[in-house]
């Protein structure tokens, strides 16, 4: 065994030389001591003042010529065998081989001579150390950073491809979240249409409203007309009586399709709810979707960070590649320029959102309003006086007269004072209708409508 120059922390031991055939796998030994690991060092192997084999950091390159003939006994590192192993060995490989293992400052060499069965004794690795001179050191050292230059190219062409791939993939990512801001563009279409709808079945039910108060008033001024007639004939009080039955079995059949209207109006509130409450849970996934495009657009300015800090080392390193990292910065600003984009759809998203909520607002005072004027057992005018009730005078005809249409005359005595409007300056004054279209219509037996739920933007 011969020992190589001794350094203060470890030292280098190898082999004097190796002989083989041709064709055969040789293994150059050279180990540091066993309690030494070699996994954190640089090590260079030399055929004569030539590199051919770099390991550095976990990193391994080759010489041309060398490609996959090369390798170290990798699960041996930890116990410091540094040996180099040559698979088809040929002619050409003979020589003095130089090992050199690098930790910090510490440099340590020896060699190893390769030799063919077949040829005479050479001289040893140790004598080549021996006789090597100041100008083989110093190609041996420019052969290494040579190798270095090739392992640092070969690293800086790993980096620019992985960039490439994450900048594919951001691509991506837009096009995705382009994709959903379409989407949900088209759902606020739709939401938008079907709050078009729902105006019109509030105008129809509005409409129907002026029908009722139109047939009630017609049903009033025939009231008024058999009044007079029985007061002005009392003597044919019987023949009326039968007359009025008729009529109270015909009241009875217009209530009865005035009861059915109405619970066809409550049928359809029961309608609109249900949308009010789809329309909720549509508005419950844009707030979800607006979050998960939030948290994509923190990724991708981690993600920014990230690619700029690599452009700045490399182009500490590199004064090559300058020119793909402008490119690089162009194509982080396009970047940027979309996410600007997609912010201010974000904004507009949310001006919408608060537009919405207004109008939500007015609409729930509107109808707390209404509600609150169904409720009441009474209307009054400006002045504080509660509105006249006209009453049947009983003393002029008997009661079995009134005993069928009383239950019609409460009907209309109720109606007057929800719908009715009393005179701004005389209380006494009979009951003026308000116009229909001058207050939404009221709450049919729905549901009040929460600040959450959603209106047409006008």
């Amino acid at each position: 065994m011969a020992e190589s120059r001794v350094h203060n922390q470890f030292k280098l031991t190898s082999e004097d030389y190796v002989r083989a055939d041709v064709g055969e796998v040789v293994t150059l030994l050279c180990h540091l001591p066993p309690d030494t690991s070699a996994v954190a060092t640089t090590i260079r192997w030399f055929k004569e003042t030539e590199c051919i084999y770099l390991y550095q950091n976990g990193q391994v390159t080759e010489r041309s010529g060398y490609e996959g003939r090369l390798s170290l006994i990798t699960q041996e590192l930890e116990r410091g065998n540094v040996s180099l192993r040559l698979r088809d060995f040929r002619e050409s490989d003979t020589g003095d081989y130089v090992c050199q293992v690098i930790h910090g400052v510490q440099k340590e060499e020896a060699a190893v001579g390769l030799w063919d069965r077949g040829e005479e004794e050479e001289d040893s690795g140790s004598e080549y150390l021996q006789h090597e001179t100041q100008e083989d050191k110093l190609k041996r050292e420019a052969s290494a950073g040579e190798l270095e230059l090739k392992m640092e190219k070969e690293l800086k062409e790993k980096l620019r491809q992985e960039m490439m791939n994450q900048l594919e993939e951001k691509d991506t990512q837009l096009d995705d979240m382009t994709q959903e801001v379409r989407e949900k563009d088209r759902l606020l279409e739709e939401k938008n249409q079907i709050m078009g709808q729902r105006e019109k079945l509030l105008e129809e039910k509005e409409n129907q409203l002026e029908e009722k108060d139109k047939q009630l008033k017609d049903r009033d001024i025939q009231l008024e007309a058999l009044r007079k007639n029985l007061q002005d004939k009392n003597s044919q009080v019987e023949n009326f009586r039968v007359l009025l039955q008729e009529k109270d079995l015909q009241l009875e059949d217009s209530n009865h399709r005035l009861g059915e209207k109405d619970r066809l109006l409550e049928e359809r509130d029961k309608r609109l709810e249900e949308r009010d409450k789809r329309l909720e849970e549509r508005d419950k996934r844009l707030e979800e979707r607006d979050k998960r495009l939030e948290e994509r657009d923190k990724q991708l300015e981690g993600r920014d960070k990230l690619l700029k800090g690599k452009a700045n080392e490399l182009k500490e390193r590199r004064q090559e590649v300058e020119e793909k990292d402008n490119l690089l910065e162009e194509r982080e600003k396009q970047l940027k320029e979309r996410d600007k984009q997609v912010e201010d759809v974000n904004n507009e998203n949310a001006e919408l959102a608060q537009q919405i909520c207004v109008v939500k607002t007015e609409v729930e005072r509107l109808r707390r309003e209404i509600s609150a004027q169904m409720t009441e057992p009474g209307e009054t005018s400006d002045t504080g006086s509660i509105l006249p009730v006209r009453k049947r005078h009983s003393k002029d005809l008997p009661l079995s007269i009134y005993s069928g249409p009383s239950s019609v005359i409460r009907k209309k005595t109720k109606l007057q004072r929800v719908g009715g409007e009393t005179s701004d300056t005389n209380p006494t004054l009979p009951l003026r209708r308000r116009h229909s279209m001058e207050l939404p219509p009221p709450d049919m037996g729905g549901e009040s409508s929460s600040p959450d739920s959603p209106v047409s933007p006008k």
